[in-house]
């Protein structure tokens, strides 16, 4: 249907929804401005109780108004509803005094209706938004009578987002708990909705920031390293539990900013409206701050109008007081803008401008990235540094020390990539993925069953029973005072919210990775709820609007043979306590001084080893639900706790899926000649085999690839056992279970096609990534960074089947139709 008759009909129908409401109109304009709505000035037929005789009719469809052919998602329409609803209720006050004053506030929501996403709004008459009154009012140069009312306009707007990310932290915070008992509130909509529009919201900062490389690449190509760690950590921190999540409104730009279209006075109050609320979504604060002053410092770097400088100057004044940590990733996101959009300021600049703009936002990022404070001080952008936080570090100012207790909590540590070793996850020069497999654990969940009836349900209970205890008053441990634990029993197992987006980043991510993949007819998972569920949030991830991505659930049998992908199920000789007891015993020892430190503050509650234990644990199941946990704090566990711990779970892994367990290889193997066949056979049905499991399978893997191997080459077993002694902690050792085996751990072979890469022919090369992180295999290191030839591959797997072939005899297995065969990729 052409544009026009669309447009029409669109018209047409909102007439009739509006009809039949005391919005009836007797004529419908369509207004200018926005690419993705219908929207219209309504000329009232009776005029509202107020007296209003014309409000602003926004109305959404599955698809851009301006390009119909382009879909976007009608959930932008909800949100908008819900977060203005919000913000009628509850308001958020902001008023600065001057000479000119401001006010800040959303343009009022009369209704909304969620089944034809029509919203009708207030209509303000005369109004300009922000870039536009800009161009108009402000001249350059900018007389210096509006430096102030300019800066004052820039620190209002700030405050008035700062006031919106404060008020929404919390509930952001305490959505992951999934504890919603109560009727849900509109920001709980809004959260739940995210996904689509952190994807757009992404790709239009972060891929476009990509995307510049190949249109300046004498400027930005030295810097597309750093431009790619950057998009990674990008990713990555909207499911870092740690990060500062909130909601943004997601296009806070001065496009969206609306005010009267007549010169700044002074004895006036000037009100200004925020507006388009549609990409409202869960990010971190930097994303709306950064585009607001990329685009302020675009008025002064392409017009030279001072008035864009001082805005900027007023804003980030008005961020407030802030952390250096907080500072620099505004920066960057500073830089991120100036890039990806800065350089599309169609008309605006020059050629050689535009290009002097691709070199000032590389510096900003790359600046920012390394944090080069000195440079900015020098630069336009100083005042971003205005106004931190005094330093309160007890470490030297020459140390770089930091530690992170989730980076050490074994296998409930919430997903993060280790860089061990520090390689980059890119393939080499002149290499490209032809084909992958992957092999994925589950997403965070809110606690093992073992793990729970053990350690945690005991000490809640404990604690709850030690009545008389005043916590209030003892140090480190006063949080017990009103405590709340975060896991139920009727919880325990099943996936959280920050599992559910971990997986689906880790969909977006692959499909960035491998841009040029078929998308995969199939995602293979265990039949558990929680790998099916992982699955489910992956293919979310990955897959396109056709949502034609199937999960095949391979149920879990005992006697399925190694034709599954719980195979150790299927093992009789696995036993899933194997290695509790040489866990125990460095328990008791990492845990004793800690025990006699906490009975020394609280002797009422007579401390116990399991009780540290199951405290530490509560630090990583408590931040995948809540968003974080008073468990981690550094004063409470020091550093040394944390690695006494972590490597008490090492010891255990080592001994129930790792190198202490004869089983291991063999239980391990059929998934990696399975997954070899795949990639080195000349027909494929995929391009990308991806499969979700438990835990035990992947670190089983590892042994049969040889990978995070102490004693390499493997000596005996009991040589094997000695680089896991009981009495002190190998700090050297390779088995990590912290590094191999977090939440959504996952384990990658490649295979490459490598062209024109120097010291290397061309041709068909392999490579293994554990966590995106690139792993040599031994004896398999003869091509470009640590992948090897397909000869080598081939040759390498040989031997390492011939190791450890023999599933049904290892296992001991005596039921009937036993394979050693995975076979579920050919069915």
């Amino acid at each position: 249907m052409p544009a026009q008759d669309t447009s029409d009909l669109i018209r047409q129908q909102v007439a009739s929804w509006l009809n039949a409401t005391s919005y009836a109109a007797s004529l419908l304009e369509p207004l200018a401005g926005g690419q993705a709505n219908f929207t219209y000035r309504a000329h009232l037929i009776n005029p509202l109780d107020d007296g209003t005789t014309e409000v602003v009719v926004k109305h959404g469809e599955p698809y851009m108004a301006r390009h119909p052919a382009n879909a976007i998602t009608v959930n932008r329409c909800d949100v908008e509803g819900e977060i203005l609803s919000e913000l009628s209720t509850n308001p958020i006050d902001v008023m600065q005094s001057g000479n000119t004053a401001y006010a800040v506030r959303t343009a009022t929501a009369y209704v909304y209706d969620t089944e034809t996403k029509t919203l009708v709004l207030e209509y303000l008459p005369n109004v300009v938004d922000l870039k536009t009154y800009s161009l108009s009012h402000f001249p350059s140069p900018t007389l210096e009578y509006l430096r102030k009312p300019t800066r004052e306009l820039g620190k209002v707007l700030a405050i008035y987002m700062v006031k919106f990310h404060d008020m929404t932290r919390e509930i952001v915070r305490k959505s992951f708990e999934q504890k919603r008992t109560q009727k849900l509130s509109g920001f709980n909509r809004v959260i739940d909705s995210s996904n689509d529009m952190q994807i757009l919201k992404h790709s239009i900062n972060f891929d476009w920031m990509i995307d510049r490389v190949e249109q300046f690449p004498g400027i930005l190509s030295e810097a597309k390293d750093t431009f790619h760690l950057v998009k990674n950590m990008a990713l990555k921190e909207l499911s870092d539990p740690s990060a500062d999540l909130t909601l943004i409104h997601g296009d806070y730009y001065p496009q969206n900013i609306l005010l009267e279209n007549a010169h700044l006075e002074s004895a006036t109050t000037r009100t200004l409206y925020v507006i388009d609320w549609e990409n409202s979504q869960v990010g971190v604060p930097s994303l709306d701050h950064g585009g607001m002053l990329g685009e302020m410092y675009v008025l002064w770097k392409y017009k030279h109008i001072n008035a864009g400088l001082w805005m900027l100057q007023g804003y980030t004044e008005g961020l407030g007081p802030r952390t250096e940590d907080a500072a620099w990733r505004v920066a960057l996101q500073v830089g991120v803008h100036l890039l990806s959009f800065g350089t599309l300021a169609s008309g605006w600049g020059t050629t050689e401008e535009v290009e002097d703009m691709a070199r000032l936002a590389r510096d900003v990022i790359v600046k920012a990235w390394t944090r080069d404070k000195t440079w900015f001080d020098k630069s336009d952008f100083a005042c971003l540094f205005a106004g931190l936080l005094p330093f309160t570090s007890a470490a030297s100012l020459n140390s770089e020390y930091t530690f992170n207790p989730l980076h050490h909590l074994a296998g409930i540590a919430p997903y993060f990539e280790p860089q061990d070793p520090p390689a980059s996850p890119d393939a080499p020069q002149g290499c490209t993925p032809e084909r992958a497999a992957y092999l994925v654990r589950h997403a965070a969940i809110y606690a093992n069953d073992f793990d729970f009836e053990e350690y945690i349900e005991p000490f809640i209970e404990k604690v709850q029973n030690k009545t008389k205890i005043d916590w209030s008053k003892i140090p480190y441990l006063n949080f017990l005072d009103d405590w709340e634990p975060p896991i139920s029993d009727a919880e325990v197992s099943l996936l959280t919210n920050v599992g559910r987006l971990e997986a689906t980043r880790l969909g977006v991510d692959l499909e960035f990775r491998y841009p040029e993949f078929k998308q995969p007819k199939k995602v293979w998972t265990s039949s558990a709820e929680r790998t099916v569920k992982s699955a489910q949030s992956f293919v979310r991830g990955l897959e396109s609007d056709d949502k034609s991505i199937k999960v095949e659930s391979i149920y879990e049998s005992e006697e399925s043979g190694a034709d599954s992908l719980t195979p150790y199920k299927a093992c009789p000789a696995y036993d899933g306590s194997t290695g509790s007891d040489e866990a125990e015993v460095y328990q008791k020892k990492y845990a004793k001084p800690i025990v006699d430190r906490f009975n020394a503050l609280a002797s009422d509650f007579n401390f116990t080893v399991n009780d540290i234990f199951g405290m530490q644990q509560l630090c990583g199941y408590e931040t995948v639900t809540r968003g974080k946990s008073p468990f981690c704090n550094l004063e409470l566990f020091t550093p040394d706790d944390w690695l006494g711990w972590e490597y008490s779970e090492d010891v255990r892994y080592h001994y129930n899926a790792g190198y202490g367990n004869q089983i291991s290889g063999y239980v391990g193997m059929p998934w990696l000649n399975t997954t070899a066949g795949l990639l080195l056979g000349d027909d494929s049905g995929e391009e990308l085999y991806v499969s979700f499991t438990h835990r035990e399978l992947p670190p089983m893997v590892l042994v049969a690839m040889g990978l995070f191997n102490n004693s390499e080459p493997a000596g005996t077993e009991s040589q094997i056992n000695d680089t896991m002694p009981l009495s002190k902690i190998n700090y050297r050792r390779a088995w990590k279970s912290s590094h191999v085996l977090p939440f959504l751990s996952n384990i990658a072979i490649e295979r490459l096609n490598c062209t024109n890469t120097y010291g290397y022919e061309d041709g068909e090369y392999y490579r293994v990534l554990v966590n995106s992180a690139p792993q040599a295999l031994p004896s398999c290191e003869d091509g470009p960074g640590t992948s090897c030839t397909r000869k080598s591959f081939e040759e390498y797997v040989q031997d390492r089947v011939e190791k450890f072939t023999g599933f049904s005899e290892k296992c001991g297995v005596e039921y009937d139709n036993s394979t050693d065969i995975l076979s579920i990729y050919n069915n």
